[in-house]
């Protein structure tokens, strides 16, 4: 992208996160062209570039960690503060789910209270990649389904709405309160059987420019 002075306020090496969340952004000029390096300090992770896209205030760079492959974009708007940035990221994935619970069922779908179930995707369910903390539960009502998410390590509640059912799939949105990620989910079973959940999730958060650097 062709450098514009009405970006300057982007330029330098910025963090957010902390530890082994630490994530860093370092954004400079190249032969007049404006450069983004991301990357995590911590295990040297690297942020592959794919797109940059610059809409008035927002610069919106899109791409993938090498460790995952997730298609992720960071939107960066200019912060209240000289110092601060405003950003929000947008992850997109998908990964194998498994029972918590030890629930068994061959019956794919069946008619209960006058509604098609999937019945084979009652009960609890995490993953091994979202957060490594989240569970969430399906229930039937006999006339509804109803989910239910939680980070089963320190019990916090997630929010949940926009239930919607087929025959094979479980869709749903989430709102986690302490960190205001809001996250979209479907569950499903794949043709070979494995169970699993594709989603999306976008956080907002503030970044800090790193000084010295």
């Amino acid at each position: 992208m062709t450098h514009d002075e009405t970006y300057d306020w982007a330029l330098g090496t910025w963090r957010s996160g902390v530890g082994d969340f630490e994530n860093r952004y370092h954004v400079s000029i190249n032969d007049g062209f404006l450069k983004f390096r991301v990357y995590r300090p911590f295990d040297g992770d690297i942020f592959q570039v794919k797109s940059v896209d610059v809409e008035f205030d927002c610069i919106k760079i899109g791409g993938n960690w090498d460790s995952t492959r997730r298609e992720v974009v960071y939107q960066f708007r200019r912060g209240f503060e000289t110092r601060t940035i405003q950003m929000l990221f947008t992850i997109n994935g998908s990964t194998p789910i498994f029972r918590s619970d030890n629930r068994k069922s061959n019956v794919t779908s069946k008619t209960t209270g006058g509604i098609e179930v999937p019945w084979h995707l009652i009960g609890s369910w995490r993953d091994d990649e979202e957060d490594f903390r989240s569970e969430y539960n399906i229930i039937s009502t006999g006339k509804s389904l109803l989910v239910y998410g939680c980070d089963f390590i320190d019990s916090e509640i997630y929010i949940i709405d926009d239930v919607q059912w087929g025959d094979y799939f479980v869709f749903f949105k989430s709102l986690v309160p302490s960190n205001n990620r809001v996250g979209s989910h479907k569950i499903y079973r794949t043709g070979d059987g494995v169970f699993q959940m594709d989603f999306q999730f976008t956080y907002r958060d503030i970044v800090i420019k790193v000084e010295g650097v």
